[in-house]
């Protein structure tokens, strides 16, 4: 069975032509250039003509000391170069088919962003996304600096749902409590019904004003509040106290009616039954202050539940319920705009891959290829450095050579400059900078 020999992936033309193109070497040093140099300059300093200068301020030993030696390794490289060219040359559909694939996913990328800021353009110009955005972003401003005087905390935000159970279970505790004892002292169900809704109402009204203003004390009575706030929240607490101390009133009087009428009751009943006086040992007072016992624990468990739930700083409670209703309105626009960005960056997604994919196909030909084509586009601007500064360096010691030649052998020697006669002084005052793409009418 023949062995299985793969493909080459670079033709072997193309692989000689860039070796040796690569392999190509260019002078370390300038004394190879140095005899022709010197020997040229110290035959045009005993000119007893003016030395015509070109546009570019050399004289012809100049270019002939100078430029050609230089220009003949450039060309020397060229002419590499476009072996390489010509062996390359039929391969460079492969190339430009994975530079196209490239560039159509570089062009679909900047497709899938410019979309992408078309769709959040065409909500933004939408007043109600505007508007949402608008106070979502300044709601939130304000509240990250209110954290931030806060230390960094968050705002303690209880719900709302179940601070009102748990309230709602105080008044119940209430109703349990004290509905027996004005029923008993009614004995109209609606009335004491009634009378036990109210103390339940005041208790835990009470609980949640005393819990929340005991919490927030600073923020309530604190010295940096106005006097005018700061008095309204002192009327509220004692409008608030006042109230629970007459339902509390209210319970104990109630209460205290009821056993005495009950004690009273027994000790008629007792008497006339066994005919004789009977000892009825009800203590009134153990059972009223039984009673007022437990609702004060009612209306403390109500208070510590308030203190719990409720944060130091209100204002900082109500930011943080303005920023999420905020959030809450915006939210449901910007998911829009999200779900069409994601739709649209999907589709571009599979696009892209599709496109990925056939440049793999097309890489294991054109990939190596285009590595050649990139490595050789290096060399050829590191010639063209190399061969322009070695040419201006050669052009000044040439130059150099010629003033100080000039200026022992023949002191009077003139330059031509487009018809316009310099000394020797103001010759070597002169800099010159060559490059052979200018000297050559090149692109640069």
């Amino acid at each position: 069975m023949a062995e299985y020999t793969p493909k080459p992936r670079i033709p072997e033309p193309v692989q000689t032509a860039f070796d040796a193109l690569m392999a190509s070497s260019w002078p370390s040093t300038d004394a190879s250039f140095r005899a022709r140099i010197d020997d040229t300059a110290e035959r045009e300093s005993q000119s007893k003509n003016p030395l015509r200068l070109n546009e570019f301020g050399l004289t012809s030993g100049m270019l002939s000391a100078c430029v050609d030696p230089v220009a003949e390794l450039r060309d020397r490289f060229f002419q590499l170069k476009g072996t390489f060219d010509t062996a390359i040359h039929p391969q460079l559909p492969k190339i430009q088919a994975l530079q196209n694939i490239d560039r159509d996913i570089a062009e679909k990328q900047q497709e899938s962003e410019q979309a992408q800021a078309r769709i959040t353009e065409k909500y933004e110009s939408q007043s109600n996304y505007a508007d949402a955005e608008k106070n979502f972003v300044k709601v939130k401003e304000e509240y990250e600096a209110m954290r931030r005087a806060e230390g960094q905390r968050e705002a303690k935000d209880f719900p709302l749902w179940a601070y009102a159970v748990l309230m709602l279970g105080v008044g119940a505790a209430e109703w349990m409590v004290n509905y027996e004892t004005f029923l008993n002292f009614t004995e109209i169900p609606l009335m004491a019904a009634g009378a036990t809704i109210l103390v339940a109402l005041a208790v835990a009204v009470a609980a949640h004003y005393h819990g929340a203003m005991l919490k927030g004390h600073h923020h309530f009575f604190g010295d940096f509040v106005e006097l005018a706030k700061r008095s309204r929240n002192v009327r509220v607490l004692v409008i608030v106290t006042t109230v629970l101390l007459f339902a509390f009133g209210g319970v104990g009087g109630a209460r205290y009616l009821w056993v005495t009428s009950l004690a009273s009751q027994m000790a008629s009943v007792g008497s006339g039954a066994l005919g004789g006086d009977v000892g009825v040992n009800i203590n009134t007072g153990q059972v009223v202050t039984v009673s007022m016992v437990i609702n004060l624990f009612v209306w403390f468990v109500g208070a510590a539940i308030a203190y719990a739930v409720h944060d130091e700083n209100p204002n900082f409670t109500e930011k943080l319920r303005e920023l999420k209703k905020a959030k809450k309105i915006f939210e449901p626009l910007r998911r829009k705009v999200d779900t069409e960005i994601f739709q649209l960056r999907s589709k571009l997604e599979n696009e892209i891959k599709d496109l990925k994919n056939s440049a793999h196909a097309h890489e294991m030909e054109g990939k190596p290829l285009a590595d050649l084509l990139a490595m050789v586009a290096e060399k050829t601007n590191k010639i063209e450095s190399n061969a322009d500064r070695l040419a201006t360096r050669l052009i000044r010691t040439y130059r150099s050579a010629l003033g100080d030649l000039a200026a022992v052998e023949n002191p009077g020697l003139q330059f031509n400059k487009g018809g316009q006669l310099m000394d020797l002084e103001a010759f070597r005052q002169e800099s010159v900078e060559f490059s052979f793409r200018n000297q050559l009418g090149e692109a640069a």
